[in-house]
């Protein structure tokens, strides 16, 4: 559909001689990365209230995104919300397309013909690397692809057509004032209909808010935190379960075609992120990233920990500053040991279960941590009391142990003269401990926070891999 610039004298008449809108705080996006990622990728579409929020694609082929996602990839029930060729985010009226059906960029989109949900969600923001716009909804149609032309405003008079937007419209709340461009939000559903959302657009907006590519993980609910680890006091504790990211895919499964979550396979990269962040100082977490294979450095979206994996319904979320690396530094790690690091090195195994521990080395290695080897349990417990709060110890738990029927990585904090306390990265509580511990050896303190009497740490069936410290 061709937007004609013959078309601007209409709206300046329509929108020019009222006051300008009162404009909601404005959030950001980092164009720079997306056109790395991306140079299809002119803007972004966003709506608080719904949750809606897509990049806006455009491609020397009208409709190339209609059934692709930002990266290309084909899903034909996602597509991507995209503009046609020859239009242009400077055009008097903007007509972007998305799929309306359910699972498509703007499945939401329907909710506006309801009177009561549009009235809640008419305030849209459209960001562009030139700037952002405020988007005023005014009028939700219900049409088709061959009448979605005659609803351009045209040769007839801005009363008159405005007239006849209210007419037909399901719903209409008056033009906005203050404004010069109409946005029209088109969704595309099977059998030609559309659900055609009509607003006003003002320029402005604050910028500096939150990125829109990295709110939806950035607001998400997290269980880590700092906990008492018994003789080395407070760390920072993460949980490979962690309703952060467990959901995200990490490692193939044990048949063809299957990947397991972070959540189950997980332990190995969680392990090193709770001593990397117990040893390495915060402003020093982002090395991780510098020494990835991609020059993007660490990224990840809420399907994957790393790009393997990803569905591609996502725009990637890269980690950046020192303080999302303490936040996701176990998908970070993850990512790391899946081979994103510049030694092309893979920690994560293929067509199996588990994750290699050799990843450790090249991580120390990042971070300018000491490592050695610890051979024997007894070593182990011996050296964490001599040097309590200095250094930490990765152990392998072995089938048998109380913390898996299987294996699993912990972490051995401190020793004091009746216990050895150890961090779980599996959080867990004493009902699911039941199923694996068999012997009633383990204590549980708090979620994580775990210990064994000195008595027992020779029915524990724990190995340690290594002592790293500062």
């Amino acid at each position: 559909m061709r937007i004609f610039k013959r078309l601007l004298p209409v709206l300046l008449v329509l929108f020019g001689c009222f006051p300008a809108l009162s404009l909601a705080v404005g959030m950001t996006v980092d164009f720079e990365y997306l056109t790395l990622l991306n140079e299809d990728c002119i803007g972004w579409l966003y709506q608080p209230e719904s949750g809606l929020s897509q990049p806006v694609m455009q491609h020397e082929t009208d409709d190339w995104y209609h059934e692709r996602a930002f990266d290309e990839v084909k899903i034909y029930k996602l597509g991507s919300v995209y503009l046609h060729a020859d239009a242009s985010l400077t055009d008097p009226v903007i007509v972007m397309h998305g799929q309306a059906r359910e699972e498509g960029c703007l499945s939401l989109l329907p909710g506006w013909r309801e009177a009561e949900y549009f009235e809640q969600h008419t305030a849209f923001q459209l960001l562009t690397p030139d700037g952002n716009w405020q988007a005023n909804a005014f009028a939700c149609l219900a049409t088709t692809e061959q009448e979605l032309n005659s609803w351009l405003p045209a040769e007839e008079s801005p009363d008159a057509w405005a007239a006849r937007v209210k007419e037909n419209s399901l719903v209409y709340t008056g033009l906005p004032t203050g404004n010069e461009r109409l946005l029209f939000i088109v969704g595309h559903h099977p059998g030609d209909k559309i659900t055609l959302v009509i607003a006003a657009l003002a320029p402005g907006g604050e910028t500096g808010g939150p990125d829109l590519v990295k709110l939806p993980l950035d607001r998400a609910e997290t269980l880590n935190g700092m906990v008492d680890a018994g003789p080395a006091g407070q760390l920072m504790y993460y949980a490979q379960n962690d309703p952060l990211y467990s959901r995200m895919y990490y490692e193939s499964g044990i048949r063809e075609g299957v990947q397991r979550d972070f959540g189950g396979g997980g332990c190995g990269p969680t392990a090193m992120a709770i001593i990397a962040a117990n040893l390495v100082q915060k402003e020093n977490l982002p090395l991780l990233g510098v020494h990835a294979l991609s020059e993007l450095g660490n990224q990840f979206c809420p399907c994957s920990v790393n790009r393997v994996y990803c569905d591609h319904s996502h725009v990637p979320y890269r980690l950046q500053t020192p303080e999302e690396y303490l936040r996701y530094l176990p998908v970070a790690m993850g990512d790391f040991a899946a081979g994103n690091n510049r030694w092309e090195y893979v920690a994560r195994r293929v067509k199996a279960q588990g994750t290699n521990v050799r990843f450790v080395d090249y991580v120390c290695e990042t971070y300018g941590l000491t490592m050695t080897p610890v051979s024997g349990l007894e070593t182990a417990l011996e050296m964490m009391k001599q040097n309590t709060g200095e250094g930490l110890i990765l152990l392998s738990a072995l089938r048998g142990s109380p913390y898996t029927n299987n294996s699993h990585f912990v972490v051995l904090t401190g020793v004091d003269e009746e216990y050895m306390y150890i961090l779980d990265p599996l959080r867990r509580t004493e009902e699911e401990y039941l199923k694996t511990d068999t012997r009633d050896i383990l204590e549980l303190l708090s979620p994580g926070v775990t210990r064994i009497r000195l008595e027992n740490y020779a029915r524990s069936d724990l190995s340690p891999v290594c002592y790293i410290a500062p």
